[in-house]
């Protein structure tokens, strides 16, 4: 966001009373902002809406980095978990994307405002993520790097629409379908710190045993495949 940006803003919210939340919910839907910038607006909207959870919802879909968003998710709730569960009803798929988790099954419905926005968050990071590997690519054009599934160096994989396989490209995208239900698979995106901790196979085993993801007595397939 530029200075101008931040003056517009923090003017509209002093000066448009009832009207506030709307004039700011407009004019971040241009713009990504920082942590700093998304606290000061927070704060200022909050004082004509007292609702945390309505006033995160508006402000976090502007953040533009996931470490911010989690940061001003923290701030904002202290650690109320009732309303950190309803931030996450609320923002239903966006959820993850905006925490980070962006790696996962996704099954969006296109008429759904939130889903919609979910698509395009993921759409705009996968280019990104897509264009930082090609230009750290050995070899440029050549597949040094390319971890896509149809090697587009895309994020997404498997993609289904209303039961049709496609390919998720520009083509799609040009207009959106306004409706469908849409499935995929999104992986490939982050990477892990270089301090990140391994974890063990038999630890990944627990974690799906103890979320029902995996039966007892898989458990020894599970451990060999690993």
């Amino acid at each position: 966001m530029t200075g101008c940006d931040h003056r517009y803003i923090s003017e509209a919210v002093e000066g448009a009373g009832g009207n506030a939340v709307e004039m700011v919910v407009a004019s971040l839907s241009l713009v990504r902002i920082r942590i700093d910038e998304a606290l000061l607006i927070t704060e200022s909207m909050l004082q004509d809406n007292p609702d945390k959870v309505s006033v995160l919802k508006k402000v976090v879909l502007s953040v533009n980095d996931f470490r911010d968003a989690y940061g001003l998710i923290n701030v904002v709730l202290n650690k109320d978990r009732s309303a950190m569960l309803r931030l996450k009803k609320e923002l239903g798929p966006c959820f993850r994307v905006i925490m980070g988790n962006l790696d996962g099954y996704y099954k969006l419905d296109l008429s759904l405002q939130m889903d919609r926005i979910c698509l395009e968050r993921l759409i705009e990071l996968s280019a990104t993520y897509g264009q930082v590997r090609q230009n750290k690519s050995k070899l440029s054009v050549g597949k040094i790097g390319d971890v896509s599934q149809k090697g587009n160096w895309s994020c997404f994989r498997n993609e289904y629409f209303e039961g049709s396989a496609i390919v998720l490209d520009a083509s799609f995208f040009s207009p959106l379908p306004g409706k469908g239900k849409l499935d995929f698979d999104y992986s490939g995106g982050g990477r892990p710190n270089r301090d990140a901790l391994v974890t063990s196979d038999s630890a990944l085993v627990k974690v799906l045993l103890n979320h029902h993801l995996l039966e007892k007595k898989n458990i020894g397939p599970a451990l060999m495949k690993l």
